[in-house]
C-alpha cells in the first residue's frame, strides 16, 4: 500500500467544514395551514398571504390576553 505524506491531511488539525445553508438568524416555525376557499379568494392577490395571517393571529392573541 502507498501512501503520500504530503496529500494526507490529520482530521485532528483540520476544522470539519460546515454543511448546508448558513444561519440567516430568522426565527420563524413553519406549519401546514389549511384556509377555506372562500377566504383564500376574498384575498387580494397584492397582500403577502403571510403576513397578512401572522397580522391577523397578532391581533386575535393580543385581544384573548395570549401575548
Amino acid at each position: 500500500m502507498l501512501t503520500f505524506a504530503e496529500n494526507s491531511k490529520d482530521m485532528n488539525t483540520e476544522e470539519k467544514k460546515r454543511r448546508g445553508r448558513p444561519s440567516t438568524g430568522v426565527t420563524t416555525v413553519d406549519i401546514h395551514y389549511k384556509m377555506s376557499s372562500d377566504l383564500f379568494s376574498a384575498l387580494p392577490s397584492d397582500v403577502k398571504r403571510n403576513t397578512y395571517i401572522n397580522d391577523a393571529v397578532r391581533a386575535k392573541m393580543k385581544e384573548d390576553g395570549y401575548i
